[in-house]
């Protein structure tokens, strides 16, 4: 069986203005019925698929496979093999922050039995590419500190297993000779802060050594994933894997295929740390319970003409049997066209004799949560820029409770969202409008990894041209806007999300020498720039993973957790009741962690002696106060339970 996803894939590819190169190839997970293949019958399956020039890996019932797309489609119907659906892409979700969470005095040891600087570890960045000829990358001997690089885009030799792509190994960087580059400067910066050494912005686990994994499209992140752990294996030591890239196709409950498959590779000494997302602030989710009568959305799309297909997935609790349309209307809210949509049919939508968008729905039965998923595939590709005012809608009829999402399948291209506020109430009826809960981006939604959302802990900067901006409206220390929050679509099983937060506001960090898309507003000197995002809160927790992982080389993921959220600073006043959708179990404490996992007792300490960057000690007060108030809570909440049960 075919998932919805590759069928919609596998319409678009008869597109002509789609870049037909990123059709040539197409990555998809197999899942494999234990039941109709014995092991004997798996290898004879993987033979079949080799000679079709496709390579399968994985072990266990959910596999990965990459090869053309003519050739995966022709052995979908191969016995044993139950469903086959694409990976979904995935996008980047872009000095004082290392001292915030206290990793500052962990490098230097002075609360604790001994200093950790990240030595003896592996970390593992997957994202745009890095700058190999920055010094953050270098040890203090003049040595390079990335030991492989993987560019999954470049032409040449990829890793042995994996067969594409372009691999750099050790001595090729160290000479100089890895043509790998980061022209969004993305990869370098979350590199930097995760492990770059060069002051004064030197990163939380400056002695570790990097594996990078260069990709454009995160269309084979589980692949990346399995071969920085095979690097790790190879070393003999401890990785974590940095994951600052998110996406929105998928169940949202932890069971994604993606998900699945890196819970499966993770394990002792090996640890997947992702960020959250940056659609805090985006209404990119649709929810809730729809009466018989019609109802309808506005989508907000790219612009016409642009080569992304805005992709909406709507998850339907129970089997019902909605109807869905699109519907085309003008500036105005006045009818243009108007398609029923049929399961399985692309269909053009028509206006004045133009075709205005290809449309493409798919229908999958219940999945093992009892919802069945709807995938919709708007492209507007082809059509010209004249017709950048219309608007387009989805409507459907059911009485089922459903969560909707929507995205693009290229993110380079531009983004979509639902309409905030509906408008033309009047002339448009059954308007429902988006809104920005359960926004965590996948592969953030699973219990199997530590995801992270942002706060704030720098506000203003200066340039290299000495010009001072400043972001009026952004509070220090409050949750960054933009950081995406809970609950996921089954909080019951995969537990509070996000799991902490950590500094993601302006973060000082490598700027790549090649990053044309860097503004120089952004740059503080020709080394470093600041950025923001949840990619770069994802990074300090990573390399306090790394720190960690120094101290125990066998820390188990789950372990990771439980200390990382155990030890994490509470501030009441400012996150509310902790745990909670917006900064899960708290703030990021290294300091904390690394005195928990070693077994040295933290003193209480004053104020001005806390780990926080200069000016903070106004926060500082504020935080104990608040911490001081939430422990009277707790404290009366506790009495009035035993006069209670006093009382029974």
């Amino acid at each position: 069986m075919l998932g919805p996803r590759l069928r919609a894939f596998d319409a678009q590819t008869t597109s002509p203005a789609r870049d037909a190169q990123r059709f040539d190839d197409a990555t998809v997970f197999v899942e494999i019925d234990p039941a109709a293949l014995d092991a004997a019958a798996l290898r004879a399956l993987s033979s079949r698929f080799a000679d079709r020039g496709v390579v399968l890996r994985g072990e266990g019932s959910l596999l990965v496979a990459r090869g053309s797309v003519s050739s995966l489609l022709s052995l979908a119907g191969e016995r044993g093999i139950a469903r086959m659906e694409l990976t979904p892409p995935l996008r980047p979700l872009l000095d004082r922050s290392v001292r915030e969470i206290g990793a500052f005095e962990v490098h230097e040891g002075t609360t604790l039995k001994t200093n950790r600087r990240g030595k003896g570890v592996l970390v593992g960045v997957l994202d745009t590419g890095i700058d190999l000829t920055h010094p953050a990358f270098l040890d203090q001997n003049g040595k390079h500190r990335v030991i492989a690089v993987w560019d999954q885009d470049g032409d040449g030799k990829g890793p042995k297993g994996f067969d594409y792509g372009r691999l750099c190994e050790r001595d090729e960087i160290s000479r100089g000779k890895c043509p790998v580059s980061d022209p969004q400067g993305h990869g370098t910066h979350v590199a930097g802060i995760l492990a770059g050494a060069m002051q004064p912005h030197a990163g939380v686990a400056p002695e570790a050594e990097i594996v990078v994994v260069k990709s454009t499209r995160f269309t084979d992140v589980a692949g990346a994933v399995e071969w920085m752990f095979r690097v790790a294996t190879a070393e003999g030591k401890p990785i974590v894997v940095n994951l600052s890239i998110g996406g929105h196709l998928g169940p949202h409950d932890g069971q994604s295929e993606l998900e699945r498959s890196i819970e499966r590779l993770q394990g002792p000494g090996k640890i997947v740390v992702a960020a959250a997302g940056n659609d805090g602030a985006t209404p990119i989710h649709l929810g809730g319970v729809v009466s018989e009568d019609e109802k309808r959305t506005e989508l907000i799309l790219p612009d016409a003409g642009a080569p992304t297909a805005t992709l909406l997935e709507i998850w339907e609790h129970g089997i019902g049997g909605p109807t869905f349309f699109v519907e085309l209307r003008d500036a105005s809210g006045k009818l243009k066209a108007r398609e029923n949509l049929v399961d399985g049919v692309d269909m053009n939508v028509v206006a004045d004799r133009e075709t205005r968008a290809r449309v493409t729905y798919s229908k999958e039965l219940p999945n093992k949560q009892g919802r069945t998923h709807h995938l919709f595939s708007l492209d507007r590709s082809e059509v010209s820029e004249k017709h950048l005012d219309d608007r387009w809608f989805i409507g459907w009829k059911t009485a089922n409770r459903f969560d909707a999402w929507i995205s693009t399948d290229d993110y380079r291209y531009g983004s979509a969202q639902f309409a905030s506020a509906p408008i033309d109430a009047d002339i448009i009826p059954g308007l429902l409008a988006g809104d920005t809960q359960m926004t965590l981006t996948i592969p953030g939604t699973t219990n199997g990894v530590i995801t992270v959302g942002s706060y704030v802990t720098r506000n203003e900067w200066e340039t290299s041209a000495g010009r001072t901006y400043r972001l009026s409206k952004v509070e220090m220390a409050t949750l960054s806007d933009f950081s995406s929050v809970g609950p996921t679509a089954a909080p019951e099983v995969t537990g509070e999300k996000p799991d902490l937060i950590a500094p993601g506001q302006l973060i000082a960090g490598p700027r790549a020498a090649s990053a044309t898309m860097i503004s120089s507003a952004l740059a503080l000197d020709d080394y470093f720039a600041v950025m923001q995002g949840t990619s770069m809160s994802a990074p300090h927790v990573a390399g306090t993973v790394a720190l960690m992982l120094e101290l125990s080389p066998d820390l188990d993921p789950a372990t990771a957790k439980q200390i990382l959220v155990e030890s994490a600073t509470i501030d009441a006043a400012l996150d509310g009741s902790l745990p909670n959708d917006h900064s899960g179990y708290g703030r990021l404490n290294a300091l904390n962690a690394l005195a928990h996992l070693e077994g040295t007792p933290r003193k209480a300490k004053g104020c001005d002696s806390l780990p926080f960057g200069d000016g903070m000690s106004f926060v500082c007060m504020i935080m104990m106060a608040a911490s001081m108030h939430l422990l009277l809570q707790r404290r009366m909440r506790l009495y009035r339970l035993r006069a209670l049960k006093a009382n029974q």
